[in-house]
């Protein structure tokens, strides 16, 4: 989506929603700010504006000045002195937008998150021989809560986590406000309304619609929330990489499927008294 906003009395833009968070934070633009995009009647004040409403609202106002009023002659006029100095470097300015992630690429790097998480909680309870409990299933949402802490503390320390790293996509926060707090907000709200707290009914629902997010907005809600964008110098991915996914997924699925052997039986008990077809496709699925 591009956003046209009116600076000095001139029309100024199109940028991005990325973009136009950036400069947000840097003080560049207000939530006073006359903006516009396609689907406004007409130029309205950037916390008003639909594409931004979810984030603006939460974003301390920068005073009370109102701003110019637009001129009608509201297309941009260069500068007579626009060209640089020959003695100072001309630096390109990469644009936020080309470096933003796709569905795609996130997808992966959340399926190597939940794997590795799997496989190592579930291996380090095998090796304490930790008794089955029905909060163990995956279905549970209660399983998944370490996931969510981890990955807020990996957020804030290392700006990425272990399956944004393995596809090559850093988090980049917009402001100076992303500490663990925001982090971990982050890390929930994935976890809720992309996830849908990893219930077997919900997950594909809220699935499609980050999908849809996504395809619109360049990013998510949980991205303008917290001003953490995730971002890959090299967006396309490579068929090395798309095989070296698919062989660590399937590591990962084995060690899991050896280290919950012990708790067969147990758990396909207790599913069998809920879905017996269910429990059914688990034991053949689980046979060595």
């Amino acid at each position: 989506m591009q956003i046209y906003w009116i600076e000095n009395q001139k029309r100024c833009g199109p940028a991005s929603v990325p973009d136009i968070l950036s400069k947000l934070e840097l003080g560049e633009l207000s939530p006073t700010t006359l903006t516009w995009h396609s689907g406004c009647p007409g130029w309205v004040p950037l916390e008003k504006l639909p594409a931004l409403r979810d984030y603006v609202d939460s974003h301390p106002s920068h005073g009370d000045v109102p701003p110019p009023a637009p001129s009608r002659d509201d297309t941009p006029k260069m500068p007579v002195n626009a060209s640089p100095p020959q003695d100072e470097a001309i630096v390109p300015v990469i644009p936020m937008e080309s470096l933003l992630v796709g569905f795609g690429p996130r997808l992966l790097a959340r399926l190597i998150d939940c794997s590795l998480y799997v496989t190592t909680l579930l291996g380090i309870m095998f090796l304490l021989n930790v008794p089955y409990q029905p909060y163990f299933q995956p279905g549970n949402p209660l399983f998944w809560l370490p996931l969510v802490l981890l990955e807020g503390i990996s957020l804030y320390f290392l700006h990425t986590t272990p399956g944004k790293f393995w596809m090559g996509i850093g988090m980049t926060p917009l402001g100076n406000h992303s500490g663990l707090g925001v982090c971990t907000l982050r890390s929930f709200l994935v976890f809720i309304l992309g996830m849908g707290c990893m219930l077997p009914l919900l997950a594909p629902i809220t699935a499609i619609l980050t999908f849809l997010g996504i395809r619109r907005n360049k990013i998510t809600y949980w991205d303008m929330r917290t001003a953490i964008i995730p971002v890959c110098p090299n967006r396309s991915i490579s068929p090395l990489r798309i095989i070296s996914t698919i062989f660590l997924l399937y590591i990962c699925l084995q060690l899991s499927s050896f280290a919950m052997q012990p708790w067969i039986p147990d758990m396909l008990n207790e599913i069998h008294m809920q879905n017996p077809d269910a429990a059914s496709w688990l034991q053949s699925f689980l046979a060595p």
